[in-house]
């Protein structure tokens, strides 16, 4: 069964469904949480909470192959919210390689546009 059609199964209230999305996402969903927040026991009530929105908000879910990508948004506004609430901050490592990989990008960008544009 693909996204659509158990986010329509989902929508009917069939029991059936959330085992199989549980199946499905859950791991997904945990890891997800776990990366922004650093905390397991955060992690799982986020995952907690993100399925109970489901659960309550499914209907409001307008394209239903889009099932997956929609959790993910509902977890990540969750975790970033818990973490924020937290005041949970990120290791000075961590921003160093961030920044590190954002002025890789935009060189690597730069020169695909002069070599583009024929400038190099």
């Amino acid at each position: 069964m693909d996204d659509a059609e158990l986010a329509e199964k989902l929508k009917e209230g069939d029991e059936a469904s959330f085992g199989e999305l549980y199946e499905r996402y859950a791991l997904l969903l945990y890891r997800t949480a776990y990366l922004i927040l650093g905390n397991r026991a955060d992690a799982e009530d986020v995952l907690q909470e993100t399925l109970l929105r489901c659960y309550t908000h499914i209907g409001e879910l307008r394209d239903k192959a889009r099932l997956k990508y929609w959790l993910l948004t509902i977890a990540v506004r969750l975790s970033r919210g818990r973490g924020a609430k937290n005041g949970r901050e990120y290791p000075d490592a961590f921003v160093d390689t961030v920044r590190r990989q954002r002025q890789i990008c935009h060189a690597v960008h730069y020169v695909a546009n002069a070599l583009h544009g024929g400038l190099v």
